[in-house]
């Protein structure tokens, strides 16, 4: 390998590092703005921020989507596929992902998120364009054993709270990603990935903001009397949370591939676990830390083998 080929290489596992990191931050942060909103007395629900995240973020991936517009145009098609991997991909799995956060610690959210890959292989699987082997299938069941662990210990820690409730919300919101992972291919191959990132997430920021312009009776008055504090954390969730490890991880894959993405992404669990630990105090049963253990090991080994291409869910 040539020099510029290794650095190429190293700067692509830093800008994916960077993502998962990023990308397990998100989680935190929107916990953080709930225990903002309520000790302001102004609390804030997901939809709300929801909008703020994509309002802010609206105006980057306008600018991605213009200026890398593709030079033959558009195919009827190709609209239909983008308004469906904007919606389903990135607006509802994030609506159903901030509502079950309501319900559920950021660690076990991560967690439940990250089941993704095996919701892919098994769609792949149902459309018959990817055979099911033992090692997928073990893997697969083990990833949902360590869940499961998980979701165990937080019904012990939090009596009471509907976990399974956040927990169905959030597999739900990694549907919806996997579903987009099927989308996403044909739109980078005819469109190129910028672009597809670009007008796919700007169709997920118009949804977002017409959501909460459709079910909160005074929109604009509700919005302007947020507490400033909470329009920074809409803020810090849409640039350091979306548009910087949207970008990151594009750039990663240019330089080190969709496999080796995959990989280095399926730290952000544990990454998730140290962040809500320093971060919200959260606690976990040592059966949770060997849950956790199990599904990132199960992942791990399920994209190492090929099981499936996934890339990092947000």
């Amino acid at each position: 390998m040539s020099e510029q080929l290794r650095t190429q290489w190293w700067v692509g596992c830093l800008l994916v590092f960077v993502a998962s990191v990023l990308f397990a931050l998100k989680a935190v942060v929107i916990k953080l703005a709930y225990a903002e909103g309520v000790a302001l007395h102004a609390p804030i629900n997901a939809t709300t921020l929801l909008m703020l995240r994509m309002l802010f973020s609206l105006p980057f991936f306008m600018l991605i989507a213009w200026f890398s517009r593709p030079q033959q145009g558009y195919k009827r098609s190709d609209i239909s596929l983008i308004v469906a991997a904007g919606f389903v991909g990135y607006y509802l799995a994030s609506i159903l992902d901030f509502v079950g956060l309501h319900y559920i610690s950021a660690s076990l959210e991560r967690m439940v998120l990250l089941l993704y890959p095996t919701i892919t292989l098994l769609l792949l699987a149902l459309l018959g364009k990817q055979r099911l082997t033992l090692l997928n299938v073990g893997c697969a069941l083990l990833s949902y054993v360590g869940v499961l662990l998980m979701v165990q210990g937080d019904m012990v820690l939090h009596p009471g709270k509907p976990i399974a409730l956040g927990v169905a919300l959030v597999f739900a919101s990694a549907v919806c990603y996997a579903i987009y992972l099927l989308i996403a291919p044909t739109l980078i191959q005819r469109l190129g990935s910028w672009h597809t990132i670009g007008t796919a997430l700007t169709v997920s920021c118009v949804c977002a903001m017409a959501h909460y312009v459709l079910t909160i009776p005074t929109p604009i008055a509700s919005a302007v009397q947020l507490p400033a504090q909470l329009l920074l954390f809409g803020l810090v969730l849409a640039v350091f949370a979306t548009v910087i490890p949207v970008c990151a991880v594009v750039q990663g894959i240019a330089r080190i591939g969709p496999s080796n993405t995959a990989l280095i992404s399926a730290i952000s669990p544990l990454i998730m676990l140290l962040l809500a630990w320093l971060l919200l105090g959260e606690q976990l049963t040592p059966l949770q830390w060997f849950g956790g253990l199990v599904n990132v090991s199960a992942i791990t080994c399920m994209v190492l083998y090929g099981a499936s291409k996934p890339r990092s869910a947000g």
